[in-house]
């Protein structure tokens, strides 16, 4: 993106660029909302006049023309008013590149190939076999042979997981090979990916799906104050009919409140609301608490401070058998905002006013390359 910017022009490319990821927001929101609308055209109904007018105010100091309907579909979903939410066009066009810079910049935080290379403690998933450009590494990131790799995929215990490690969103191309010849048939057809260990999830998270992991989205801030790291919200992510729990793959998702138990409902894509889960029946009420949820707060903002350039950081947790917290993923640049607001929790909360102020006084496109 730097080397766009200078052929444009340097500020004048910034501004340029700026237009464009408005026109770009501008189509990618307005038509993901409006599948929702369709479904549900309820979800369009206009809420209290003053906190639409509040809401206008708030958010237009960092970008004037931007649409209600992020609020509209907030609050009709969650029944909780609030000028807070985070419009969707205003955060993908300039708050999300105003807190977290260019995504070069933070691409190597979000190799999977590279998480326990980064932190040694045993919290990301376990890798075996890393592809790299083409080139084959073990765990210990030492190039290999391929008598060594045979070697390697003779001795893993199956069935184990094989995913891109850089460029996939949305559980996409992630596979659970149950064999040697499985798995090197998905070797065969991909280039860059890490093979790891499959991670067996805690009895609680069983209960709702069985299939794959259910994982908690969890959000971190990095105050442009004083680079405090702080917790944001967390939402627990399900799949359903056999699938993945990423909401592009028909998962659904429920809101966690801030002492661990859950939301009242839980939520898909497009807005369709879930007061039990579709396959078990198991319900979703406030009596049911994510187990030992302070300890996973802690782990993330732990591993949130050794994160540098961003600002928002997501982390896909899960609660292990053996009553671990384990990090799955970390994402940079799928922040998924619905999956907080959705649940009647403005995604900055306490922190938006200062967010506003920030990126109304250091907005991306005016900073110096």
């Amino acid at each position: 993106m730097s080397n766009t910017i200078k052929k444009l022009g340097g500020s004048i490319g910034l501004k340029i660029l700026h237009i464009w990821s408005k026109i770009t927001s501008n189509i990618g929101v307005r038509e993901f909302q409006n599948l929702s609308f369709k479904t549900h055209p309820e979800y369009r109904y206009p809420v209290d006049p003053q906190v639409e007018k509040t809401y206008k105010k708030l958010w237009k100091v960092i970008r004037s023309d931007f649409n209600l309907d992020t609020l509209r579909l907030c609050c009709n979903i969650s029944g909780n008013v609030s000028p807070y939410y985070v419009p969707g066009q205003v955060f993908a066009s300039d708050i999300q590149i105003s807190l977290c810079g260019w995504q070069e910049e933070i691409m190597y935080i979000s190799n999977k190939s590279y998480y326990n290379r980064w932190y040694q403690n045993n919290v990301f998933p376990q890798s075996h076999l890393h592809n790299i450009d083409g080139d084959l590494y073990n765990s210990k990131y030492e190039l290999i042979s391929g008598e060594q790799v045979k070697e390697i995929l003779e001795n893993l215990q199956y069935p184990v997981v094989i995913k891109p490690n850089i460029g996939a969103m949305g559980g996409a191309n992630v596979y659970f090979p149950k064999d040697q010849k499985e798995l090197e048939l998905r070797m065969n057809r991909s280039k860059n990916y890490v093979i790891q260990e499959l991670i067996h999830q805690h009895e609680f998270f069983s209960k709702y799906n069985r299939f794959g992991l259910n994982t908690i989205r969890v959000f971190l801030y990095r105050s442009i104050i004083n680079n405090e790291m702080h917790y944001l919200n967390a939402t627990l992510r399900m799949g359903k009919g056999g699938g993945l729990d990423n909401i592009t793959a028909g998962g659904i998702y429920c809101s966690i409140h801030p002492d661990g138990h859950l939301n009242s409902y839980a939520v898909g894509r497009h807005g369709e609301k879930y007061k039990e889960h579709p396959d078990t029946k198991l319900t979703f009420s406030d009596d049911r608490k994510i187990p030992m949820f302070g300890e996973m707060k802690k782990l993330a903002i732990s591993i949130g401070r050794d994160m540098y350039f961003a600002r928002v950081i997501g982390l896909d947790m899960c609660l292990d058998e053996k009553n671990r917290w384990r990090v799955i993923e970390i994402n940079l640049n799928d922040m998924a905002l619905n999956l907080t607001q959705y649940g009647g929790e403005p995604f900055f909360g306490q922190y938006t006013e200062e967010i506003i102020d920030y990126c109304k006084n250091n907005p991306w496109w005016k900073k110096p390359i």
